[in-house]
């Protein structure tokens, strides 16, 4: 999750620069997202824009997951699958609200300097 919040946006162009056949040291930390994995990941990303703001970042609501489980999108019944999305979801989400509060205390912090 970190690795991709810090590198993500950019991993196209470092993988152009590799082709190049230019070094790019972050592309050797970055970690092998397991094709079981995936699912849960595709899930995090495209619930990730429901989240609340407002006075803070928040986290994404669980009726959302729950929606997004559900018959009209994937159409997850069966119960343990359903937990196992719903507990990657909050594990993802919860590192997610920490890295960006992280990030956001260090930028008030170097511009208070």
């Amino acid at each position: 999750m970190e690795w991709h919040l810090q590198y993500g946006e950019k991993l196209e162009w470092f993988l152009d620069l590799e082709a190049e056949g230019k070094s790019v040291p972050a592309l050797d930390t970055m970690p092998e997202l397991f094709p079981d994995l995936k699912p849960y990941w595709d899930a995090f990303q495209t619930l990730s824009s429901s989240r609340q703001s407002g006075m803070g970042l928040g986290y994404i609501p669980f009726s959302e997951i729950i929606h997004y489980l559900g018959p009209n999108w994937l159409n997850i019944t069966d119960l343990e699958e359903r937990q196992d999305y719903v507990n990657f979801i909050r594990v993802l989400d919860h590192e997610y609200v920490k890295f960006q509060s992280n990030k956001a205390e260090s930028d008030r912090k170097s511009k208070g300097k």
